[in-house]
């Protein structure tokens, strides 16, 4: 029995992963109605109800949890595709976001009289993204143990020993349904699928609860599975039926670190159940009469069989049984290699379905990056084979278009800078060429600044003094100057400034000539800078260094975080390549198995005069009868006589289960007339060694 609940479990399992891989699980494994695919974008779409896809608008919502390492909740992203399918000029959207921006066009939207956007979609679909502090439906937490004893993410980071990894998954998200006259609390069924990748330099003897491992010899992915809250929601004894609601990953570790992990939650699989046929417990009785009757008749065969094979041996005793045996083996043997090549068929299927979903959730987060470059006026193309070189040669070696877009964004933010220090627009020029000098020739910003600053305020005040005509040049002073060879309007300058001077000091005119000439000099040192035939190109330098290594932090982190996500998917990647060699070498099986089959009828045919054969078959008839009956009395009639009393309430609940889920249609919020579906991507701190 717990095989088979374990097979009924990997099955299901199956199916989660396809959904949330952004496909549907087919329609002969569970009689859900058969859906339209969505072919003409790669945004990632959950399992969308496209019944009225011709007829209204749909919302695809992917929320994005950025978690510590414990599972506690750092912020959360919402990321929104209105699917426009009538084209339609405007679109009125419900929503709790804040931040909201648009990350795929340039459309914009006005709040109404009702505090809804109302989108100018001009025909067009809608990407937004925007923020929201708001509980969600499924808490997620990280648990960790070292040698029996719990310590947190920094207290097992660098140590060894036997280490185990926990996820608990609490679902607080329900509605109350009455069932059979009883007030009960039904949970959104969520699918939770977790991801992590392990280095095999650091695990070894890695075991998981509920999931999968796939080795490649350096890493060990695993991906655990869970379904919170359905266990309450069926109220089945775990006895008959185990549903997991946790992962538990345990391995001998050796100076502990931990990647970032995934974690992908969906209600979709089960809003495909078509349960419009499940409306009371006849049919499913009635199988399960089929049931107690076809075993009936097989207790009265086995016995027939019995009673057969004694008078065969009383008779004559030439049945060969051990050959008999033989050929069964042999049967049984193609039938199960048969059974593990159609099952590992199955799972190539489903190939396509995990690849295809990993890779979606992958060009929505290069879209992410790719929105969040272009809002700072950027622009970049991200794949998943370019998005490093692509990223880094923006550092390295930008495009002459993404040079521009450089300079313009670091000559918009140093504006901005003279323009709270009070510079003059007048002297903008001046001030960037001046800088651009000075940091060249191994200044600090900083050194440079104070440098410029009392050279600017000279200047200005040249300015003023020289424009002022009541103010007229000392006599004696101009005498000096052209005497010493002075120019005679460089003389003129310096002595109107001693005039300025004296007035303000009292000091005789001709004391201040040194200061006065200092005041002319800066303030030809900024006319130059303001007429420098190379300004252009040594503001433009400037500017982009400056942008550079603003930007240098901002992309180092987007391709981490994209590389900790490409981990993950090239293990996919792996994982299915795995499963089509394990599918191919089963063929192989199977075609040897059959082969062995044929030669053991062969055998069976020719073989005569074996009694011990024949009297170890009777006495085995005997014993398959006795066996068939006890499981009939003790399994199967139970089973039916269980069926009979519980199961309508068991319906009950399924379709409650189903309903409640396809109400679950957005978290972020979503206008009433709308098709919506929704899926969490949880993402966790690392944690590293030491």
């Amino acid at each position: 029995m717990k095989t088979a609940r374990k097979d009924l479990l990997k099955i299901i399992a199956v199916g989660a992963a396809g959904i949330i891989a952004g496909t549907s699980v087919t329609a002969a494994t569970i009689g859900a109605t058969k859906k339209k695919a969505d072919t003409e974008d790669t945004q990632t779409s959950v399992s969308e109800n496209t019944e009225n896809n011709d007829t209204k608008a749909a919302k695809d919502e992917t929320v994005y949890v950025i978690a510590n390492a414990d599972g506690s909740v750092k912020k959360i992203i919402v990321s929104d595709w209105i699917k426009n399918s009538l084209s339609e000029k405007n679109l009125k959207d419900k929503s709790e976001l804040k931040d909201v921006k648009n990350v795929k066009g340039d459309e914009s939207y006005v709040m109404d009289s009702d505090n809804m956007r109302v989108w100018n979609a001009d025909g067009e679909d809608i990407y937004y993204q925007g923020t929201i502090s708001k509980e969600l439906p499924v808490d997620l937490k990280v648990s960790y143990k070292l040698d029996g004893r719990s310590v947190s993410a920094d207290e097992i980071a660098g140590k060894s020993g036997k280490a185990t990894i926990r996820f608990d998954y609490v679902n607080k998200q329900y509605s109350e349904v009455t069932i059979d006259g009883k007030t009960e609390k039904i949970y959104v069924p969520f699918v939770m699928l977790t991801g992590l990748m392990l280095d095999n330099d650091v695990f070894s003897n890695v075991e998981v609860s509920n999931g999968k491992l796939i080795n490649d010899g350096d890493r060990t992915v695993v991906a655990g599975f869970a379904l919170p809250g359905l266990k309450e929601n069926l109220a089945i004894d775990s006895s008959k039926l185990e549903i997991p609601d946790y992962v538990e990953v345990t391995a001998d570790v050796k100076n502990f670190s931990l990647t970032t992990t995934l974690t992908l939650a969906t209600n979709s699989l089960f809003n495909e159940f078509d349960t419009s046929k499940l409306n009371t417990a006849d049919d499913l009785q009635a199988q399960l009469n089929e049931l107690t009757s076809g075993m009936s008749k097989l207790i009265d065969g086995s016995s027939e069989l019995y009673g057969g094979l004694t008078t065969l041996l009383s008779k004559s005793k030439e049945l060969a049984a051990g050959v008999d045996k033989l050929a069964a083996g042999t049967s049984e043997l193609a039938s199960g290699t048969a059974a593990l090549n159609a099952g590992l068929n199955t799972l190539v299927s489903k190939n396509g379905d995990l690849t295809d979903g990993a890779a979606k959730v992958f060009d929505t987060l290069l879209a992410t990056v790719t929105g969040q470059f272009k809002d700072n006026g950027i622009t970049v193309s991200l794949t998943k084979e370019n998005y490093k070189s692509e990223l880094n040669s923006l550092l390295t070696n930008p495009t002459d278009a993404q040079k521009s877009e450089l300079i313009a964004v670091a000559d918009s933010t140093l504006e901005a800078k003279l323009k709270e220090n009070n510079v003059p627009d007048a002297y903008y020029k001046a001030v960037k060429v001046m800088l651009a000098e000075k940091l060249a020739a191994g200044k600090t910003l900083e050194e440079a600044m104070a440098e410029i600053a009392p050279v600017l305020t000279n200047a200005a005040a040249v300015n003023t003094i020289s424009a002022n005509t009541a103010i007229t040049p000392d006599s004696n002073v101009m005498n000096y100057l052209t005497s010493n060879g002075v120019s005679a309007v460089q003389a003129g300058l310096i002595a109107k400034l001693c005039t300025y001077l004296s007035n303000q000091n009292g000091q005789p005119a001709t004391s201040n000539i040194a200061t006065a000439t200092a005041m002319a000099t800066d303030a030809q040192t900024v006319l130059a800078a303001m007429n420098d035939t190379n300004a252009d190109a040594k503001v433009n330098a400037l500017c982009l260094n400056s942008a550079l290594a603003t930007l240098k932090p901002s992309v180092e982190t987007a391709v981490t975080s994209l590389d900790s996500y490409n981990e993950f998917y090239q293990g996919v990647l792996a994982y299915t390549s795995g499963v089509k060699t394990a599918s191919d070498g089963s063929a192989k099986v199977n075609a040897g198995a059959a082969e062995l089959k044929a030669g053991a009828e062969q055998l069976k045919s020719g073989t005569s005069q074996l009694v011990p054969g024949v009297e170890q078959l009777a006495s085995g008839s005997k014993q398959l009868a006795d066996g068939i009956k006890e499981l009939n009395e003790k399994r199967i009639s139970k089973i039916t006589g269980l069926a009979g009393k519980d199961l309508q309430n068991l319906v009950d609940r399924v379709k409650a289960t189903v309903d409640v889920s396809k109400s679950y249609k957005s978290f972020a919020g979503i206008s009433d007339e709308y098709d919506g579906s929704v899926k969490f991507i949880y993402k966790t701190d690392e944690v590293k060694g030491k």
